[in-house]
């Protein structure tokens, strides 16, 4: 692949990437001397850096995980200059290991600024943040849902490494007025209404897995129950009678977050 091959919002591996950069991604600022370019990796499941995004403006943390950061220091500096030194500058955005959706290529929008994050010992540091806007911003990118989704939970499982008071630390730091968003693209599978009331209706306000009342009742007056695919649409299982049933809004976040092999086979034996 060529540089000029690679498309905003599409995603690529290692290989495809350093062939066409001829640069490594070893760090997360990879300078090539041989294309004239900065490939910047933004690793999103990698909790110690807060890259963040407010409006078209990527806010992308320097080079250095521990003491304090240098403009000075290697491809910070290299960045700092490159809207007078000649070098482009490419952006890409990773959520799982191993794929990288390009961002594009960018350009220092204002000055860098410094501010205050925890670095990988544990220790308060400065930490330069680059402005960074797209040099094309026609291209809009829409980011998989599920992506996100696991990026989410990769973070959860490196944050409950740390102690209580490292997060109660990293909480604080983390307070900001600005919360960075993206716009992301899922797959709606619709639902025949006539079974999801038929299944509540059956299972008279009581829930199929825990066995206890509804929790409340809805605003027409019926026991809140909520309908569940014991094989999910997500994994192609059918919107059938015998496919569904009624569970409290407990069990049901139960089901999808633990996907416990003992609850669905209670599930599966209702009908």
């Amino acid at each position: 692949m060529r540089i000029e091959d690679f498309k905003v919002g599409k995603k690529y591996n290692n290989t495809e990437i350093c062939e066409a950069f001829k640069c490594s991604l070893m760090a997360g600022m990879n300078r090539s001397h041989t294309t004239n370019t900065l490939v910047l990796t933004a690793k999103h499941n990698k909790p110690l850096y807060a890259d963040k995004v407010d409006g078209d403006i990527f806010y992308y943390t320097g080079m250095g995980r521990t003491g304090d950061q240098s403009l000075d220091y290697k491809q910070n500096k290299t960045l700092y200059e490159s809207n007078t030194n000649g070098v482009r500058v490419y952006l890409f955005e990773s959520y799982v290991d191993g794929e990288y959706i390009f961002f594009g290529e960018v350009k220092l929008d204002s000055e860098p600024f410094f501010v205050e994050e925890l670095g990988e010992d544990e220790v308060i540091r400065k930490v330069v943040k680059f402005p960074l806007k797209r040099v094309n911003c026609s291209d809009d990118i829409i980011y998989d849902i599920s992506d996100i989704e696991k990026n989410e939970q990769s973070i959860i499982k490196e944050v409950r490494k740390h102690s209580s008071n490292d997060i109660k630390e990293r909480a604080k730091q983390a307070e900001s007025s600005n919360t960075s968003s993206r716009e992301v693209k899922t797959i709606y599978r619709e639902r025949n209404q006539f079974i999801a009331e038929h299944t509540k209706d059956r299972a008279n306000g009581i829930c199929d897995l825990c066995g206890e009342e509804a929790p409340f009742k809805d605003k027409y007056g019926k026991p809140y129950l909520e309908s569940h695919h014991v094989i999910t649409l997500a994994n192609d299982g059918p919107d059938a009678i015998y496919n569904t049933v009624a569970i409290c809004p407990n069990c049901h976040r139960k089901v999808h977050i633990l996907n416990n092999r003992e609850d669905i086979k209670k599930l599966e034996k209702v009908f």
